[in-house]
């Protein structure tokens, strides 16, 4: 799909996460300062994880202090992703779905476990998006320069193909418990996940 097939924003079905009207308008805002209209899919899904990394800082102190154990605290939202520049990855995950969804782009939040540096196994989510009829994996939480430059961006978990991919192991969850299965990029029965 080119941007002139997009046609505008997608709807999040009710059963999906639900995001606060500042999120909203926050995405409305930045997908409409960051994709124009000539540009491919490729080039929105990469502008908006540039703006999710560059602008979304991981919740290092929700973390050590066990504040964000709870799955209501704030960082869990797109909402403090996006307007409080604060999050942990499922905070990163709905923000970069919801940007998605703005500018007409499929993508869906993942479930799952996640390979950290040291080795251990934790739970973590992650999003999947549709370019010209594939689907990849993207990974905004783990591509965030935590403790680097600003300016660094990393691809290391931009697009990637394998469903096992970057340490990412699927629950075969999308969102709120809609089963998913992908294999080697593609998801199967993509329509039933549509939006």
């Amino acid at each position: 799909m080119n941007s002139s097939d997009r046609g505008g924003a997608i709807s999040i079905p009710a059963d999906e996460f639900v995001p606060s009207d500042a999120a909203k308008n926050k995405a409305k805002s930045v997908v409409s300062q960051i994709i124009k209209s000539n540009m491919s899919d490729y080039d929105c899904v990469k502008a908006i994880h540039d703006y999710v990394v560059k602008n979304v800082n991981y919740d290092v102190n929700g973390i050590s202090t066990g504040a964000v154990n709870d799955t209501s605290h704030p960082s869990h939202t797109a909402e403090s992703a996006l307007c409080n520049g604060l999050a942990v990855c499922d905070g990163y995950a709905q923000a970069f779905e919801l940007l998605c969804a703005e500018a007409g782009i499929y993508a869906y939040m993942m479930y799952g476990e996640g390979t950290n540096p040291g080795g251990g196994v934790e739970s973590h989510a992650w999003n999947v998006v549709k370019i010209d009829g594939e689907w990849y994996q993207i990974d905004c939480t783990w591509d965030d320069p935590t403790g680097m430059s600003e300016d660094y961006i990393s691809y290391e978990n931009f697009l990637l193909a394998d469903h096992n991919g970057g340490g990412h192991t699927d629950s075969g969850k999308a969102n709120n418990g809609r089963n998913v299965s992908i294999s080697h990029g593609h998801a199967d029965g993509t329509e039933s996940i549509a939006y």
